[in-house]
């Protein structure tokens, strides 16, 4: 057991508690870094934009399409995207 009066004369064995399971970190890219290296192109632009418009009018009920905005709170690969995508599909299949 330790004690409150061994943990703040610093006396009391401490253990590592964080990043117990980080084998390395590398540091993100800036924001900034990254939009010199990849500009967004017009097609890329285009589709945000509209993409964008569309959800703005259906918030505003000009439009009468219902928006469902769904996923996991963050992908970390190319294969974990597609097959979220796939039983979003199949959910959607057997829902119509």
């Amino acid at each position: 057991m330790i004690f409150i009066s061994e943990f703040l004369r610093g006396t009391a064995p401490l253990k590592q508690t964080e990043n117990l399971r980080v084998e390395k970190i590398i540091p993100l890219i800036e924001p900034t870094a990254l939009k010199l290296e990849l500009p967004m192109t017009p097609e890329a632009e285009a589709t945000v934009s509209g993409a964008r418009e569309a959800i703005r009018r259906i918030l505003s009920k000009e439009d009468k399409r219902l928006i469902v905005i769904a996923g996991p709170c963050s992908i970390h690969d190319e294969t974990s995207a597609i097959e979220y995508a796939e039983k979003a599909c199949r959910f959607e299949r057997k829902k119509v």
